[in-house]
């Protein structure tokens, strides 16, 4: 009985380092993904055109140097959950504020590149910044919301003892889960990358396939022929099969 209750409380703390450094890693992720959008929008001209796959191996060795940190940090120094949800907020709100910041930057860049000539992939990389930013900054301030939930739920209740580390758990599961549907959830409200996963889902362009030609199908002119209005395949060979008739 004393063996299986050390594998439980074993397995049980397996988890909850996983789950711990999942947490502590999304404050350097949102650190990153501004450096990289600063760098993108200094050298918006070149971006596109050079190699910065450096950038992309320093940031990543970066965020796993400041997850162990963090991670180490709060257990060295036995920092409760306050502390540790405290210090998560500042780091969030610089991430948020930055990005604001960011987002206001290059529009400001696109409306000066309206009205002066500039290269094509200037004017891309500065349009995929704000699309970019567009897509993240809902989801800090979702994080940011739930941080304070959270905080105000500790302060409140005062939780001790057995019951703060299924608390814990719970706050590290709910925080990881909460990324991915906020993620999900800005990239289908993002019309490019939703085209760009139904392109990469066959059933469902099938069936959007199949709707567009019946769509077709219906629309008639005065005489009650049938008009092409969507181009594929099906419309394609008939419209050839009309021109021999």
């Amino acid at each position: 009985m004393e063996q299986k209750t050390i594998v439980d409380t074993t397995f049980f703390y397996i988890i909850q380092y996983i789950m711990f450094y999942g947490t502590c890693s999304l404050r350097p992720v949102s650190l990153a993904f501004v450096i990289e959008r600063t760098f993108a929008t200094i050298k918006s001209k070149m971006y596109e055109k050079q190699d910065y796959r450096w950038l992309i191996i320093i940031l990543k060795v970066f965020i796993h140097v400041v997850s162990i940190i963090m991670m180490l940090s709060t257990i060295i120094l036995k920092l409760n959950t306050i502390i540790f949800i405290s210090i998560n907020l500042v780091i969030d709100l610089i991430s948020l504020l930055s990005i604001f910041i960011l987002r206001w930057w290059n529009k400001k860049i696109r409306r000066t590149n309206l009205t002066s000539s500039v290269e094509l992939t200037d004017r891309y990389q500065v349009t995929e910044n704000i699309r970019a930013m567009n897509t993240i900054h809902p989801l800090l301030l979702g994080i940011i919301i739930f941080n304070l939930i959270s905080m105000g739920y500790c302060l409140v209740s005062n939780p001790t003892g057995f019951l703060i580390k299924y608390i814990v758990l719970i706050y590290y599961g709910i925080m990881i889960v909460s990324v991915h549907v906020c993620t999900l959830m800005s990239l289908i409200n993002d019309k490019i990358y939703r085209e760009k996963i139904l392109y990469r889902l066959p059933l469902i362009a099938k069936i959007m396939e199949m709707a567009e030609i019946k769509l077709s199908n219906k629309v008639t002119n005065v005489e009650g022929k049938k008009i092409i209005t969507i181009m594929n395949d099906v419309n394609y060979f008939n419209m050839l099969k009309d021109s021999w008739k």
